[in-house]
Formats: structure tokens, sequence, C-alpha cells
């Protein structure tokens, strides 16, 4: 009987470790790719989200009798939809402006376009995540510790922005190009060993056509043509209306600000809370430009109870023989219910 060669039986239990070892490799190299881009995420601080560039961003006319809500006083642009990858806490945003003047971006805000929105369950705009306007925007909304801003996985999120660049005296009125805006956002991964207390964010706002059913939102008042302190506040007889918050829960309002048009004429937002007065907004000029405007938004702590309401009133003036018909608003606060 002849026998097989050694040679066979090494070469066989060789050739089937070898295999053996490309395959552990291969899902060795797998393995430590699929951690390492977990890792990654776990070490990241922030996650940003940026808009479409616009290639020329033209000046426009805008008169007394304009509106910035007017379809051709108004640029639109929004980004790709983010999905959030992981369970996370916002502690920070920060939205940075390339190639223009912050005064020309009139407002700016991430939505979760998959959901209604908090205020007025009818608007085309999703919920709510985050919101600035105008010269504010150089001023970052950062939390005080331990309040975030909880974002679960798979939440998708929407960057829009839209820019008003009328000429002199509303506006620099300059040429712009390749301007785009981005939100940085400080992010920390959710755990059970991270202690962070959940804020809830609302947007109110005065408007002469509450949460429309249909058609546009265009949340904007009409100031009168020769007003002096024209007051226009919040309407509580009024069920549903935008312009003030009733809270259903304790707990602690723990960031606020507020957008109004003092280029526009108007002079003050107070916001009021049960009714008094807890906080007055005022525009703080850095120039002798009348929109060279900033109001302070800024970290607060104001307790409230279950059937406490919100609300605000504003002051406004009108010299001119014609109406302001987009005077605006607004109210923007982080609340933490109590856990």
């Amino acid at each position: 009987m002849s026998r097989l060669p050694l040679t066979r039986y090494i070469l066989l239990p060789f050739s089937i470790l070898v295999i053996g070892l490309v395959f552990v490799l291969f899902m060795s190299e797998s393995f430590f790719n699929d951690r390492k881009d977990t890792q990654d995420f776990q070490k990241a601080s922030q996650l940003i989200i940026e808009t479409e560039v616009i290639p020329t961003l033209y000046p426009h006319e805008h008169n007394v009798d304009d509106s910035v809500s007017d379809s051709t006083h108004h640029i639109w642009v929004s980004s790709d939809i983010l999905t959030v990858p992981e369970d996370i806490w916002v502690t920070r945003f920060e939205l940075v402006l390339k190639n223009a003047a912050p005064q020309v971006l009139h407002h700016a805000g991430i939505l979760i376009p998959n959901k209604p929105n908090q205020i007025c369950p009818n608007a085309p705009y999703g919920e709510e995540v985050y919101a600035v306007g105008g010269a504010d925007v150089y001023k970052p909304i950062a939390f005080p510790e331990p309040y975030a801003t909880f974002l679960p996985k798979g939440t998708p999120l929407s960057f829009e922005v839209m820019y008003h660049n009328p000429f002199p005296p509303f506006g620099p009125g300059k040429i712009y190009r390749d301007v785009s805006a981005s939100v940085v956002m400080d992010i920390e991964k959710a755990s059970h060993s991270l202690k962070k207390k959940r804020v809830e964010y609302y947007r109110t706002h005065i408007e002469d056509s509450p949460c429309p059913k249909g058609g546009v939102h265009n949340e904007v008042f009409l100031v009168p043509a020769g007003a002096e302190n024209f007051i226009k506040k919040s309407r509580e007889d009024e069920r549903p209306d935008p312009s003030y918050y009733i809270f259903s829960r304790p707990g602690t309002i723990v960031y606020m600000g507020a957008h109004f048009h003092p280029w526009e004429g108007q002079k003050k937002l107070d916001a009021l809370l049960n009714g008094k007065k807890i906080f007055t907004f005022l525009p703080t000029y850095t120039s002798s430009e009348v929109w060279s405007w900033f109001i302070e938004h800024s970290s607060v702590s104001i307790r409230v109870d279950s059937g406490d309401v919100l609300s605000m009133s504003t002051t406004n003036s009108n010299p001119n023989s014609v109406p302001i018909i987009g005077a605006m608003g607004m109210i923007v606060f982080y609340y933490a219910p109590d856990e």
C-alpha cells in the first residue's frame, strides 16, 4: 500500500489555520472599526448643523409700510435633515454666521419637522428646539448646570434661517457673498451616570391673526399711524392664543430672551408672570445706526407653579402717516419642570 506524502498531512491543517487567521483578522478589523466609530462619537463634544450657501445676498428697498414677512422682503434657507446619532444632552447652542453682518439674519431656528409646534399645533414648521435673531446671534445660549436639552437617538433636525437685508436706515443694505449659517451644539452622550435636568423650549408671540388654520403664519401685528407708546399685549381672555403660556406643572424657567423690532419703533417688551412684570427687554444699540440693536437674552431662575401664566406687553411708537404692519413681539424661554 502506497503512503501519502508527509507534506499533505502538514499542508491541510496549515491551510485551515491560515484561513482561520484571515477570518479572525477580518472580524477583528470590523469590530475595532465599529468600536472606533462608537468611541469617536462618545468623545465628540459637538454636533453641527449648517444651511446651504447663498452665493449672493442682495439688499432691497424697505418702506415704513412694508413687512419683513412679505415674500419679497426675505430669503429662506435651510439645512439638510440631520439625524441625531445617539441619545444626547445639548448644553449650549452657538450660531455661526459666515460672510454677512448679523443684522441681516432676521431669525434662525432648529426644528423637529415631524412633530407639531408647541404653541401653534397647526403651524407648518414643526416643534422648535432653539431660536435666535438679529445681532443676538453674537451670544450663545448656554444653560446653567445641571440643565440641558435632551434629544433622543433618531430625532430629525432641520435648521432654518430667514435673511432680511434692507437698505439704510432699516439695515446695512450691502451685497454679501457666499453667506451661510450653522449652529454648533455642545453635547454630552446620555448615560445612567450623567445627571441632567431636562428643559423644554417654548416661544410665545403676539399676532393679529393668531395660529391661523391655513395659509401663512406671519406672527406680526399692526401699529397704527401716528401712535405714541402704543401698547400691544397678550390676550389672555382668548383661547387658544400664542401670546401667553399656562404652566401645567411646577418648575423653573432657566433661560429667557425676546424678539421685537427697534428699527420699526418698538421700544420694549415686558415679560409678565400672572400679570406682574418679571423682566423688561430693552434694545441696546452698538452704533448710531438704528438697525444696530441687540436684545439681551440670558440664564434666569424663575419659579413657576401649576396654573401660572407667562404673558407679555410691548410698547411701540409710529410717527409715520402710515401704519407699521410688521411689528413683532416674542418671548423665548426654556423651562425645567420639577422631577
